[in-house]
């Protein structure tokens, strides 16, 4: 087989077509990855994808919410110079809070009721 004629050959240049394309044949450019160093690798990406988030918010029940908004109208009742449109403010807070409290349960039990084996005889008609 003839090699094909070189185009970058020319006086100032003596480089052959041969050459060019041969240039980086002992270059690493891949090699086979053992399991440890697959492991590695999704490790540290891993890490550097919980680096970039944003610190994540402790979780807190209701029953905890609950005695911070109690702790929270202890200390305003303690102030001396707070107004009364924060007390009102925090009475709604803790109304709102109390429905949402009560929804919560209200779903609790329909996910327990849901979870209940049923009889055989309820999947007949009378």
């Amino acid at each position: 087989m003839e090699s094909p004629p070189s185009i970058l050959q020319n006086e100032e240049n003596d480089v052959t077509f041969d050459d060019f394309v041969h240039c980086d044949d002992d270059v690493v450019v891949a090699e086979i990855l053992t399991d440890n160093d697959i492991v590695c690798t999704a490790t540290d990406e891993a890490d550097e994808v919980e680096d970039d988030d944003e610190e994540e918010l402790p979780t807190i029940t209701f029953k905890e919410a609950r005695t911070y908004i109690d702790k929270l109208r202890i200390l305003l009742t303690k102030a001396s110079d707070i107004n009364d449109d924060v007390f009102s403010a925090l009475v709604t807070i803790y109304d709102v809070f109390s429905a949402l409290v009560t929804i919560d349960n209200a779903i609790g039990q329909a996910r327990h009721r849901s979870l209940l084996q049923k009889n055989i005889t309820d999947y007949f008609s009378p």
